[in-house]
Order: C-alpha cells, then structure tokens, then sequence
C-alpha cells in the first residue's frame, strides 16, 4: 500500500508537469480514502495480506464507512470467518454518558450478525478476561460474566480462554457461574493440570467445531502463558500449569482426530510469548493473544504460518480473519485481516429491540441487579474526612445553602444538579438508577460510609452534590465559621492559597482535573476537556 505523499514533498513538485499533477492527484485521492483520522464514527480498517502495511481510520459517515470494511477483500464468499474479542474487562455496553463511544456487546451482535446476513459462515473466538479487573470488580462481577458468557453464546462463540481475571474470584466461583450448567462456549486451558478432578466438566483442552452452514472445521484450544501464571493467585483448589509444548503437542495430536481444517491458539500471555509459540507451532494458522495497549495495531505479527494478533482491551475493537482455500497444498488458505471498532453505526436501531436477543440479556441483566438490590451489596469505606472525624456524616446539598447561596446557585445551574434523573431516564438497557456502576457517579457518597445507599433511605443524596466533592459536610453545616481550619482544609483541598505562584497553581489545577476525571474518565467522558469545563463549575463566592 502506498504511504500517504507528504504536503511538504508535494509543494516541491514542478506545477508545470503535468504528469507529475496526475500522479499527485492519483496518490492524494487515495490518502483520502485510506488515511484519513479518526472521528469517532468508525476505526474501519484496512483487511491485511502477510507483509502489508497499517491503515488508519476512515471519516467517512457510518453509513459509508461500513461499505468501506472488507473492500479488499475477494468478492467470493470467505469459507470461513474468525471473529477474535478480547480482555472485555466487565465491559458489557457503553453508558451512553457521552459520544462517541465504543465497544458493547450488543453492537457486537449487530456486527456478527451482519456477517452472517452476507452468507458468510461465522465463529467466534474470545480469549478471556470477560470479568472486571480488580479495581472495577464489585457485587454484580459475577452477574457480569455470566450475562457475557450467555451473549457470547447466542453470537456463535466456540471457545473461549481463561485469563487472570477469572482465576481470581477464584476460579471455581467463575466456572461455577456459568460452565457448570453450560458448556457452549466451551472453556478451553490446555496447560491447567488436574482439570477433570478439580473442576469435572466445567473446562476443556480444545473444541473443534465447523459454524453453521460452514464446511471448515475450527480447532481452538488455549494455553496460559508464563507471564500470566505469574500473577494467579493461590487459592482452593490450587491452579498448577503442565509445560506449553508438551501439552500443545498432545493437544494437537488429540484434536487431530476431529480432523479441523483450521487451527487457532487462544494465548493468554504477552505478544512476544505467543510469538514464541508460533515459531514452535508452525500448525496453527491464527494466535490471539493479550495487549498492554487499549489501541491494537491493525496489522497481524506473521510468524511461520500464523498470524499473531491482539484486538485491545475492553472490546472496543473485534478482529476478523477471513480464510479461502486454494489449490496449494503448501499454502492452503488465503486469509485476510479486517480490525473493526464497533461504533454507533451498529447499535440496535429503533424499533428493532426484539430482534437482539443480546439487548434483550442486557435488559435482564439490569433489571436483576435490581431485584437483588445490589446497591446495597456494596461495602462503605471511610471517606478522607471521616478517617479524621469519624463523625461526620453526608447531609445533602440542601443543608448547604443558607451560607453558600452563590455556590448553590451554580450548582443548581449545572448538569450536576440532574444527574441522577438521567440513570432514570436512560434507555437500552433500562434500570441503570439501580446499577452501583452507574450510581457512584451520580449521586453523593455511594460506597462511604453514611453516603448514597438507594432512593428510598438516601433521597437526599441523589445528584452529584456539594459533597461529592467536598466530603461529608455535618461538621461543617454544624460548625460554621467555627469549623477547624484542619477539617476545612480537608474538605476543599484544591482552594487557592495566598500568594500562589502560576507553577503551584498549575499542579493543583491538575490535580482537580485528576480527581474529576475518577468519573469524567476517558470510558465515560470521551471528550473531557477540564479547561473548557472548569468554569462552568467555579463557584467561589463573588468579592464586593
């Protein structure tokens, strides 16, 4: 593919050539087409034969931008279609908070199923970390996976692998979630010893499977990497690991009696490890394995036969191999290479809710963490001010306005104010006002101790209030000027000192924008801009 001519090279060219215009003109209009930034519709990239180079973004409307995926591809139909996700990390549906944003499983669906509508025959593959990463993990974890296990199923996944996160709950709390009533998709470990003993039916070696209507056969199986054992936690009954080739040279020779066509590694394990492998494996055609980056390159690593792939985290992104036969024993397969990012394009269009059976689990998923009252399942910690003064207690934006009128003048101006109605109001899937994940970040106090429970105890505290940032303010509303500097200073550390120099003033508007940002994070605040926001919320009280 031809690199994009630089503007600079192009104003050097002679004007009076006209064949140097042509050129111009051919290579400019091709950049458009291949080179053009990201916007947020759609990362609609370029499909990869071995040795090519990467492709970026299209701006294209999402209408257009979708004609553009697979528009190298051969007209005939693939014989088989991969679809590749990975480290989904709890990630089930955008919030909708803001635009654009990415990834969901229902989009996912969407997506899948478009595949499918163009005859293609179709299976997916994911390589595991379905559930939340520790610092995310709360209550409905489990709920989580469990919903994405049962989503992954109705998308016609084969395998899926078993990464960090779900050996950590432990392990058999995971399996004992969903593999042990379900075995499709079928959980795959190759190098876990003691799999039949410890957890009977629950985990496989590998799956060989042909998606339907599909002739090639698909073998899957999985290996769990050095770097990744390195980090699993102890537990009962313990998890020990067989050596990587010993166990992929009896895997192979297993699997070899269900005759697949098609080999594909699920590595749970960094790109230089399954790089390793591929070299030793030179079998199987396909290995996905894990990225440290959220951003993976649309360009597979071709080791031997295989192509090496990563597809980022949280599942903004799918991956999708397309193989063809040929007639050369040597090389058997055509393949080519599309990465995706599942924008707005693929949600679910009005009036066809029915028709998504994964929107429909989502629907389910919200509406029994509802009935489990979950919120309530959260544990309360001590917020900074209550280490300090364990009496303090929240008590709600209203106890604040008799000293700070023009603060809460400002605050009742600023989306802050309605925050909670718009969990009410929210759509696709309903009954976020009841999702913990959803509620931290619109009320006041939600996981300290006296702060947000639900709306029937805690009306008070619904909204993103003064002491969302502030801390628990009882002493303060009790105490007035007669607060200590100690707790004032607690309550409102980001307030300018006299004398401030631009350099400290700097870092501590940093560090306000830091501690924003715990909820306008890049998942939910895709455009977070705190310069342009800041003033909106500034609310010292005006000098005379």
């Amino acid at each position: 593919m031809q690199p994009e001519l630089p503007r600079a090279a192009a104003r050097r060219l002679s004007f009076h050539a006209a064949l140097g215009l042509l050129l111009i003109f051919c290579l400019l209009t091709a950049a458009s087409i291949y080179f053009s930034s990201t916007t947020g519709i759609l990362h609609a990239q370029r499909q990869l034969a071995p040795g090519e180079g990467t492709a970026a973004a299209n701006t294209q409307p999402p209408a257009e931008a979708e004609k553009l995926l697979f528009r190298d591809w051969p007209q005939r139909a693939p014989d088989l279609v991969l679809v590749l996700s990975a480290q989904q990390h709890g990630f089930l549906n955008p919030c909708g908070c803001s635009k654009p944003q990415y990834g969901g499983l229902q989009r996912r669906h969407n997506f899948i199923k478009g595949l499918q509508d163009r005859g293609w025959p179709v299976l997916g593959v994911d390589l595991g970390d379905l559930l939340d990463t520790p610092q995310h993990r709360g209550p409905q974890s489990l709920l989580k996976y469990q919903t994405s296990m049962k989503a992954l199923k109705l998308m016609n996944y084969l395998a899926v692998g078993l990464g960090q996160s779900e050996t950590e709950m432990p392990l058999i709390d995971t399996l004992g979630q969903y593999a042990l009533n379900d075995q499709s998709p079928r959980i795959v470990a190759a190098n876990l010893r003691d799999k039949d003993a410890n957890f009977p039916d629950m985990l496989g070696s590998w799956a060989v499977q042909a998606p339907p209507q599909g002739k090639l056969k698909l073998g899957v199986t999985g290996i769990i990497g050095p770097t990744v054992r390195a980090k699993i936690p102890q537990q009962n009954p313990p998890l020990q690991f067989s050596d990587t080739t010993a166990t992929l040279n009896t895997v192979l020779k297993d699997m070899q009696a269900e005759k697949p066509d098609v080999r594909l590694l699920l590595y749970q394990g960094n790109q230089a490890e399954a790089n390793e492998c591929a070299r030793h494996f030179p079998q199987f055609q396909v290995v996905l394995c894990l990225t440290r980056e959220s951003e993976p390159s649309d360009k597979p690593e071709k080791i031997n036969n295989a192509w090496v792939i990563g597809v980022g985290q949280k599942a903004r992104y799918v991956g999708v191999v397309g193989l063809w036969r040929t007639a050369n024993a040597a090389q058997p397969f055509e393949m080519r290479y599309q990465l995706a990012m599942l924008g707005e394009e693929y949600e679910t269009k009005p009036g066809q809710e029915k028709a998504n059976p994964v929107l429909q689990l989502l629907e389910d998923y919200t509406r029994q963490v509802k009935d489990g009252n979950y919120l309530e399942k959260y544990t309360q910690r001590k917020h900074p001010v209550q280490v300090e003064y364990p009496d303090a207690k929240y008590v709600g934006s209203d106890e604040c306005i008799s000293c700070h009128r023009h603060a809460f003048q400002v605050w009742k101006g600023h989306p802050h104010s309605h925050a909670y109605q718009t969990l009410v109001d929210a759509k696709r899937p309903e009954l976020r006002q009841f999702d913990g994940e959803c509620i931290v970040c619109h009320t006041v106090g939600f996981g300290f101790e006296s702060g947000y429970v639900n709306e029937p105890k805690t009306s008070h505290l619904k909204d993103v209030g003064c002491e969302s940032c502030h801390g628990p303010g009882s002493l303060h509303a009790e105490q007035g000027k007669k607060t200590p500097a100690k707790l004032l200073a607690l309550m409102n550390p980001f307030k300018p000192q006299p004398n401030e120099t631009p350099e400290q003033e700097a870092q501590r508007l940093l560090r306000l924008d830091l501690d924003c940002q715990k909820c306008h994070d890049v998942d939910n605040d895709v455009k977070w801009n705190f310069k342009k926001k800041w003033p909106a919320v500034i609310h010292r009280t005006p000098r005379n």
